[in-house]
């Protein structure tokens, strides 16, 4: 069993999105305030969570964390008031800070680690500082800001874990763990996902992206927007190239195998007893066939609404929006073949992306 030695809620819904067994169990312990460096003091405050709550539990792991935000060399931690808050906020503003968050496991594995992610502020004027601090309730937030509430208003970017920033680097506290429950994750999602949706490949990888994307967040808009190109541009099935890009990007070839073995399993079965069931019925009859188009038009329906999502990231610029007409029209009127537009829009692409690094570095220059 996992002992999560904090009472924060956010570290509580992270690591319930890892699909972890755990309990919460906290003890009142003195943290340290002064006295080292940043990272230092944070790896000190979450071993002595981890130690104090591994006493009343020393057959399990436990884990302790301490988030904190490291500024020109200066930890800072929680506001002490709505004045402080505001004056951490135009400290950060339209700078970029370490958000690090220190891990320590105890019990029948003993591990220690740093997780660090950067955050870019955007300007702040008084105004928005004002308004963020009105929706957002923040004294009980390291740098007086949190990701998940309206951070759009006032971050720019992030390099890294976004999940760190929230409290809890749930990627590197997997690998820490061994991860031998997430190959189970994976086979068990895949397998229910390729078992209950109906509608082929893209409509499974709207699915995935709504299990894996949206709901756990294991992967990025961006990482899942790769798995789809690569899972429709080479060679197999949609649905089994997903989960073997997905499974090898969260579990190395492990999770590979584990997902693709959930993903070929259940449709196999149900295919074979579809099959065997349709064969029995009257093909001609009027209400077989509207079964049938019942299901077409439902998976018409549904590959569009993942085409519709995937536009807001890939239709970004002129050039991706002329690839991506063209590559209809030659499907839908001339009938090309997918491979060969595929092949074809790689070098479209490189040349546009080349165009504009040429245009930013003689912008630099300027």
């Amino acid at each position: 069993m996992l002992i999560l030695a904090s009472a924060s809620p956010r570290r509580r819904e992270l690591l319930a999105r890892c699909g972890v067994l755990f309990k919460i169990h906290t003890v009142p312990v003195e943290e340290r305030h002064d006295g080292a460096s940043p990272e230092e003091l944070l790896a000190v405050n979450a071993a002595l969570k981890a130690e104090a709550a591994a006493r009343d539990f020393p057959g399990d792991t436990v884990i302790g964390a301490d988030t904190g935000i490291v500024f020109d060399g200066k930890l800072i931690g929680k506001p002490g008031n709505m004045e402080n808050a505001a004056e951490i906020l135009r400290q950060l503003s339209g700078r970029t800070h370490e958000v690090c968050t220190a891990v320590s496991l105890r019990g029948d594995r003993r591990t220690d680690f740093i997780s660090r992610t950067r955050v870019t502020f955007k300007p702040l004027s008084n105004e928005v500082i004002a308004e963020y601090l009105r929706l957002v309730p923040v004294l009980d937030k390291a740098g007086a800001y949190a990701l998940q509430d309206h951070g759009d208003m006032i971050i720019a970017s992030v390099e890294g874990d976004p999940d760190n920033v929230v409290g809890l680097p749930c990627r590197e506290l997997m690998d820490a763990l061994g991860r031998s429950h997430v190959s189970f994750f994976l086979f068990w999602s895949f397998a229910r996902i390729t078992a209950l949706v109906v509608g082929g490949g893209y409509v499974i990888l709207s699915a995935v992206e709504a299990e894996f994307v949206r709901r756990r967040k294991w992967i990025s808009e961006e990482e899942f927007m790769d798995i789809a190109s690569l899972s429709q541009t080479l060679p197999g099935l949609i649905a089994c190239n997903a989960a073997i890009h997905l499974g090898y990007l969260v579990r190395g070839w492990k999770g590979a195998l584990a997902a693709v073995a959930g993903a070929a399993l259940p449709p196999m079965v149900v295919i074979m007893l579809a099959a065997s069931a349709i064969a029995q019925l009257p093909q001609d009859a009027a209400w077989v066939r509207g079964i049938f188009m019942g299901i077409h038009g439902a998976v018409a329906g549904l590959i569009a609404a993942m085409a519709w999502k995937m536009r807001r990231k890939v239709l970004k610029g002129v050039i991706p929006v002329v690839i991506a007409a063209a590559a209809f029209t030659g499907m839908a009127i001339f009938r090309w073949n997918p491979g060969i537009l595929m092949l074809a829009a790689i070098p479209c692409a490189l040349a546009w992306s080349a165009w504009e690094f040429h245009r930013a570095k003689r912008g630099e220059k300027k």
